[in-house]
């Protein structure tokens, strides 16, 4: 029974040896033989318990050298965690604030736009007079021609603020000209000049087909254009129809008028009436 505790302890002390050390390859069991002598036992048991306090003292320092970078380890980790989360709230504010800025920029387009087209509510843009036939004085060649072309009425005065092509290079021979536009100085001359260009198309002017529109900014011509498809179905149909300020397209059909801003909806609804 002696012997068998002797080689219990023996095994225990072996054991936590190679727990504090796990790399040493070289590791030797401790055995301690009895020699008869309790003295000298007693001797070796305490150097083995020694032996093994020591490790025991190792692995606990070890461990806690563990256990201090498992902590800060845990901290840069929340660390990180934190500053992910400040990240991803700062990108969501972020592209919130652009989706406000986006906004903004487009109700202040609109009012620009608005602005530069009520600049433009005496303007009228004439399409389809030869280049430099008003010989640098567009305003006297509008005054002189346009009373014959429209059919004005002779008391009618015209009275043109100034008078311009359009803006752009002049076009080589066998290109269409440059618009001319014209700024009178009464809006209702303005209205009654576009309103007896309607009722007199189409016009000719020494074999050159004339038209007459109110002049638009291009954002706004882009706008009213989107209608075109639209108007050949209803003048096919014999639906007459109205483009009122800025885009907005308006027909009564047996009795119920209709009023659409963009061309998807009147194709739509034009689809669905017999």
């Amino acid at each position: 029974l002696y012997n068998k505790e002797w080689q219990s302890l023996s095994i225990h002390a072996s054991n936590t040896r190679m727990a504090a050390d796990p790399q040493n390859s070289e590791l030797t069991t401790t055995t301690i033989e009895t020699t008869g002598n309790t003295s000298m036992d007693i001797k070796n048991i305490f150097k083995m318990l020694s032996t093994i306090t020591t490790s025991i003292i190792k692995i606990e320092g070890a461990m806690q050298d563990l256990s201090k970078t498992t902590s800060d380890l845990i901290g840069r980790l929340g660390i990180l965690e934190q500053r992910t989360s400040d990240l991803e709230d700062g990108n969501h504010e972020a592209r919130q604030d652009i989706i406000d800025l986006k906004a903004q920029m487009k109700e202040l387009f609109a009012k620009i736009d608005d602005q530069e087209n009520r600049a433009r509510q005496n303007n009228i843009c004439i399409l389809g007079f030869p280049e430099g036939i008003e010989a640098h004085n567009p305003s006297h060649f509008l005054e002189k021609e346009l009373p014959t072309l429209l059919n004005l009425p002779s008391e009618m005065h015209l009275e043109f603020e100034r008078g311009h092509r359009s803006l752009g290079p002049k076009p080589k021979e066998g290109q269409h000209p440059r618009a001319l536009i014209a700024k009178l100085l009464h809006f209702p001359i303005k209205e009654q000049i576009l309103k007896a260009a309607r009722e007199s198309s189409p016009l000719e002017w020494n074999g050159h087909k004339i038209m007459v529109f109110q002049d638009l900014s291009r954002d706004l011509q882009d706008r009213r254009r989107q209608f075109n498809p639209v108007k050949r179905i209803l003048i096919q149909r014999g639906i007459k129809y109205g483009l009122f300020y800025p885009a907005t397209l308006r027909f009564t059909w047996k009795k119920t008028d209709y009023s659409f801003t963009t061309s998807d909806e009147a194709l739509k609804t034009l689809n669905k009436l017999d």
